[in-house]
């Protein structure tokens, strides 16, 4: 017996934000200034399952180029 597996059900409001503003790799700095811009609205407002899901992914593709891009200064001293 084959057992299919079905896809989530994708919350109208995490499609809406995706059409806004597409979950793709932060290319550079505009377009990271413009994904942190669209993270400070989403957290200011309350959130339904799609859009938490949204800022979910949306959080960890600024982390992924900060982490990649901008250096952390040393705060460690000996």
């Amino acid at each position: 017996m084959v057992v299919k597996a079905t896809a989530p059900r994708v919350p109208d409001s995490y499609l809406k934000l995706v059409k806004r503003f597409p979950l793709i790799h932060i290319r550079d700095q505009a377009h990271l200034d413009e994904a942190i811009e669209l993270l400070g609205e989403l957290l200011r407002q309350e959130r339904d399952q799609g859009t938490q899901e949204y800022l979910d992914v949306l959080t960890d593709l600024v982390a992924a180029y900060e982490d990649e891009h901008i250096p952390m200064p040393n705060v460690l001293r000996g």
